[in-house]
């Protein structure tokens, strides 16, 4: 949504023109949190905790969309962040919507998205190994590895900017990862942590296997 009112101008995420890679990136962005939304609501229903809480989460979810998605929307619709005297502004002269954006991408993006994961697969990990799904965790890491490699060379990044030779390398990363890397970095630390418990699984399996001729 934050690239709307660049139509005319290759940067993060988008490329001009439009492309096929750009609708398959969107593709996968909101599919991804249409699943998220179902998961989220299968696990609410299901789960037996009290109606107080289940109401809690849904306020703070609901209160976070509102937060994310309404300044965004109102800048793709509307001048409301361009000075009075400069209607339909470049995007570097909108300081709010910027610093929106970079409250978004350097501190909400990797506390929102990396922690949950690594919480989900230590959680995981912490169950029985025997009710996990071998097929399911090989396919899940398998979708996640592919899922990380091919988003970096399909998003569009304007490389140009950083390599002149004057940006270190580090600088250059961070600016990527908090851009358009994050969905890459969440996918690989995912497939990661569903290839250990995969490893764990499997390891665990031919234990077993081994101990049953001589328990008999």
């Amino acid at each position: 949504i934050y690239t709307i009112n660049l139509p005319v101008e290759t940067g993060y995420w988008t490329h001009h023109p439009r492309n096929a890679l750009d609708w398959i990136n969107l593709f996968q962005v909101s599919g991804v949190w249409a699943l998220f939304n179902i998961l989220l609501g299968l696990n609410l229903y299901h789960k037996p905790t009290s109606r107080l809480r289940k109401t809690l989460v849904v306020a703070i979810y609901i209160g976070f969309l509102i937060i994310s998605l309404v300044p965004v929307i109102a800048d793709a619709v509307s001048d409301i962040f361009c000075p009075p005297d400069r209607p339909n502004c470049p995007e570097h002269e909108r300081d709010a919507i910027a610093l929106f954006q970079g409250l978004h991408a350097v501190i909400l993006l990797p506390v929102f998205t990396t922690i949950p994961i690594i919480i989900g697969i230590f959680k995981q990990a912490r169950s029985t190994l025997q009710t996990q799904s071998l097929t399911g965790l090989k396919l899940q890491t398998t979708a996640f590895i592919l899922s990380a490699l091919f988003w970096v060379p399909r998003v569009s990044v304007p490389w140009d900017l950083y390599l002149d030779g004057g940006h270190p390398i580090i600088i250059i990363v961070n600016a990527w990862y908090h851009m358009v890397g994050f969905v890459a970095v969440d996918d690989a630390v995912f497939a990661g942590g569903q290839g250990v418990l995969l490893w764990l699984s499997l390891r665990q399996n031919m234990e077993e296997g081994e101990r049953e001729p001589l328990l008999a």
